[in-house]
């Protein structure tokens, strides 16, 4: 009797952990790293002990808990067979969803077949993702991966230059934590924040956190998306008003203050500006005009907490809300039309886009034409990442370079543009160094270039010497890395800074490069 329970018990695991794929091995080199807070709702992918996304995830319920504990990734599975309730890998209604990577027997990180439960206490225990996030993770982690899962109330967050400390804390859903009143008290004296904070109001927010998270800080705090931008707030009247110089950082953006009057320009709109002791300051509802969204004022937490799909192009700002950010983003079309060079024709009463000869297919929404982030790659090879926990899209667009006329392909990688190697290969300049024994001019330059110092450059040594000063000091070359790319050596933009004028559009898709003048000293 004991012997046919073990076996059927092992058989179902085994049925479990069938897939279309599974993998299964170790990599010891690996320097990735996965951590969930389950008070958070958050998954973060680390590498070498930076974080390089976060994720929103849906966690445990009370009686099924998430366990906490140090594990690794032990499989990882492509369209997961659901036992429980008999259901193939692939269907859509299959609550494991597309990707399984198990961390723990019978707990893992895995799809869903219900978005709206991501952010939610409401899993058996094991980690959900949304589909697009969790097929994302499942490419970028090895077997073996550490996974960390942790029950932290308490976080510190610091506003977008890294200054000004908040303590966020989380309500303790599963009862696991004592003392939480003292702990909090703690680390708010411990930021020196405790001391600006009325004894009354950190009362209230002590009992609000029975129910839902708070944030405590010495004054009202502006965030945008659920990340902390700013305490620097000024109400007049009821009316909010927000640094500006907080707003630029954020959304990497320029708000342009107008003399003349006492407004700005932000995305090319008008809107009110407050100046008061060198400082200026915007009100929460003129963003929210321009850019769109919510605003939802807290008065009882002092929280300024802005809502709104965000997108940028080569990491500038677009102004335009998207749709559809899980499963199949679309965004309008009209703010992208200069941006990359689109024509707009009319034809049959129907409008037309077309970049070069390709027409760029597109579905009407809210009135508006909308074009999927699919259909850009495929016409424009503009390469996109979603961020589902910030409600942010990102679309990249590799920029042409223009040089003597000539137009070369650069490179847009990790948000540094990479321009061709064999463009400045005939740059006018160069490195002289000293050898023990002779003075040698060891120049990466073009021939005719190389041949024309080498004239310069007489046999006498203290000429030569001063020659090479001369050419240091104007020059200031530096040693410039290289990287291959599908057989093409490409270099930084920043690094040839020092000998090359730079001129780029708004979103850099356009580079003009020039040679800087080396003027002769002698």
């Amino acid at each position: 009797m004991n012997r046919k329970f073990i076996i059927v018990v092992s058989a179902m695991l085994i049925i479990f952990f069938l897939g279309n794929n599974l993998s299964y091995g170790v990599n010891v080199e690996n320097t990735k790293e996965i951590i969930v807070n389950i008070p958070e709702r958050t998954l973060y992918l680390l590498e070498s002990g930076e974080i390089l996304k976060s994720y929103p995830v849906a966690v445990g319920k009370k009686r099924t808990p998430t366990p906490v504990g140090r594990y690794r990734v032990l499989n990882k599975i492509v369209d997961p067979y659901y036992v429980k309730g008999d259901i193939p890998g692939g269907s859509i209604y299959n609550p494991l969803g597309s990707r399984w990577l198990g961390f723990k027997i019978h707990y893992g990180i895995h799809g869903n077949s219900d978005p709206s439960s991501i952010g939610k206490y409401i899993s058996g225990g094991c980690i959900r993702m949304h589909e697009r996030d969790v097929q994302e993770l499942y490419e970028k982690v090895p077997i073996s991966t550490p996974v960390t899962v942790t029950y932290n109330l308490m976080k510190v967050e610091k506003d977008v230059d890294n200054i000004n400390p908040v303590l966020v804390v989380y309500n303790d859903y599963y009862s696991k934590e004592e003392g939480l009143d003292t702990k909090v008290i703690n680390k708010l004296k411990e930021l020196n924040i405790y001391e600006k904070i009325s004894t009354e109001r950190v009362n209230k927010l002590l009992k609000l956190l029975s129910k839902e998270k708070v944030v405590f800080s010495k004054g009202w705090t502006f965030f945008v998306n659920g990340d902390y931008v700013t305490d620097d707030i000024l109400i007049e009247k009821d009316k909010y008003f927000v640094n500006k110089k907080k707003i630029e950082k954020y959304f990497n953006i320029k708000i342009l203050s107008l003399a003349s009057e006492q407004k700005a320009l932000l995305m090319n709109e008008k809107v009110l500006e407050k100046r008061i002791q060198q400082k200026q300051y915007i009100p929460i509802e003129e963003i929210q005009r321009v850019l769109g969204g919510v605003i939802k004022i807290g008065k009882e937490k002092q929280i300024l907490d802005y809502k709104l799909n965000y997108m940028k192009l080569n990491d500038k700002l677009v102004k335009g809300e998207f749709s559809n950010l899980v499963e199949n983003p679309i965004i309008p079309l009209f703010p992208l039309v200069n941006k990359l060079d689109l024509k707009i024709d009319l034809v049959d009463n129907t409008l037309e886009f077309k970049y070069g000869d390709n027409s760029i297919d597109y579905v009407m929404y809210n009135n508006n034409p909308y074009v999927s982030v699919q259909t850009l790659y495929d016409k424009l090879n503009i390469t996109n990442e979603v961020f589902t926990l910030n409600n942010k899209l990102e679309l990249y667009i590799d920029p042409i370079i223009v040089f003597n006329n000539t137009i070369y392909n650069g490179k847009l990688i990790d948000k540094k543009i990479y321009i061709p190697y064999e463009l400045i290969k005939c740059a006018s300049c160069f490195d002289i160094q000293q050898d023990e024994t002779e003075e040698i001019c060891q120049q990466q330059i073009c021939k005719e270039e190389k041949e024309k110092v080498l004239k310069e450059v007489v046999g006498d040594t203290e000429q030569l010497k001063a020659e090479n000063q001369n050419v240091k000091e104007v020059c200031k070359l530096k040693e410039i890395d290289t990287i291959t790319i599908a057989g093409t050596e490409y270099v930084i933009l920043d690094d040839i800074r020092q000998f090359m004028k730079i001129e780029m559009n708004e979103f850099n898709t356009q580079i003009y490069l020039s040679e800087k003048e080396i003027s002769n000293k002698n």
